[in-house]
C-alpha cells in the first residue's frame, strides 16, 4: 500500500509469483523436483476429473464450475476423452452479455458464440504430455500465459489437470514437507 495515498501499489498474483521464480531460478538453488515428471510429484488433479463433452448443456457446465469451485472445465470429444476446448468462468461471465440466454444449448455452441459476443480470439487449450517435467511445465505456463494445463497422453486423451495454483502450492508450500521427509530418512 502506498503510505501517502493508501492506494494499492501492486497486486501479487500466482502468475507473477511463478514468473518471478522462473526468471530468477538461475540465482536460486534448484530443487531436484524440477527435473521430475509432474505425474510422479502428486501435483494437480489426476483422479475423478471433471469434464464435459461437446454436447453437454451449458447449464451443466455452469453448475460444475459453481458446485466444485473450479475456474475451468475441459471439453472433450464425445466418447474419446480428447481435449478440444475449455469452458471457463470468464466464458460464463460472457453469457451475461448475450441477448438471448439459452442455458440448454450445448457448451460447444456457447463457446462458438463467445468469440462473437466478446470479440475474444481464442488460441485453444494448452496441453502437455503427462510425463513432462515440472520445469518444462513451468516454461509452458510462462510461455502460454494460461491458468491451467491439461495433461494428456500421446493420443491427446485427458489424463490430468494442473493449475497455476497447483504449481505455486507445490513450489512454495510443500518444500517444507519434502525437507521434513528427507530429514526423517
Amino acid at each position: 500500500m502506498d503510505e501517502n495515498t493508501g492506494d494499492c501499489a501492486y497486486i501479487l498474483t500466482h502468475r507473477r509469483i511463478l514468473h518471478y521464480i522462473w526468471k530468477h531460478c538461475a540465482l536460486l538453488p534448484k530443487p531436484e523436483c524440477l527435473g521430475q515428471r509432474v505425474i510422479d510429484l502428486q501435483m494437480g488433479t489426476w483422479q475423478n476429473l471433471l469434464f464435459a463433452d461437446e454436447r453437454t448443456p451449458l447449464i451443466e457446465c455452469l453448475d460444475m464450475l459453481i458446485d466444485n469451485n473450479i475456474s475451468g472445465i475441459p471439453i472433450v470429444q464425445n466418447n474419446t476423452m480428447k481435449v478440444v476446448e475449455v469452458y471457463t468462468r470468464f466464458d460464463a461471465a460472457s453469457v451475461v452479455f448475450s441477448d438471448n440466454i439459452d442455458l440448454s444449448v450445448p457448451v460447444s455452441t456457447a463457446l462458438q458464440d463467445r468469440d462473437v459476443l466478446c470479440g475474444i480470439r481464442h488460441d485453444g487449450v494448452v496441453t502437455a504430455h503427462y510425463t513432462t517435467t515440472l520445469w518444462s511445465l513451468i516454461e509452458i505456463f510462462i510461455d502460454k500465459n494460461v491458468h491451467r494445463i491439461f495433461m494428456v497422453d500421446k493420443r491427446t486423451i485427458l489424463k490430468g489437470i494442473i493449475s497455476l495454483s497447483d504449481v505455486i502450492e507445490f513450489l512454495v508450500l510443500r518444500p517444507s514437507k519434502r525437507a521434513t521427509n528427507v530429514e526423517q530418512q
